[in-house]
């Protein structure tokens, strides 16, 4: 299972790249991700963006993880891969600060 902190130089643009459109959906609501800032068990709130996101959670583990994502394994890859992106505190920075921005 990867997470894009795996990812180095060009690699790693390219599949920040291929998971802006979705992440920036994820972020844009307001009331989950203050949740998720606040929430002691990420993995609930985490399962409350999946079931909200889940063509958007399907295409940002699709993107950083070339193996195929079925029902059985999506929400530990989708809470490895967005828990890795909200913990990087440049990414999140960088792309947080666009994503008000649209």
């Amino acid at each position: 299972m990867k997470r894009l902190s795996d990812y180095t130089g060009d690699e790693a643009i390219e599949k920040s790249g291929e998971i802006l459109a979705p992440y920036f959906t994820i972020i844009s609501d307001s009331e989950l991700m203050s949740e998720f800032d606040s929430a002691e068990n990420k993995m609930s709130v985490v399962g409350k963006i999946m079931k909200k996101y889940k063509k958007e959670a399907f295409e940002m583990v699709s993107a950083i993880d070339d193996s195929p994502v079925t029902a059985a394994n999506a929400f530990p890859r989708f809470f490895a891969v967005f828990t890795d992106l909200m913990s990087n505190k440049d990414f999140t920075d960088f792309f947080g600060s666009m994503a008000a921005n649209m």
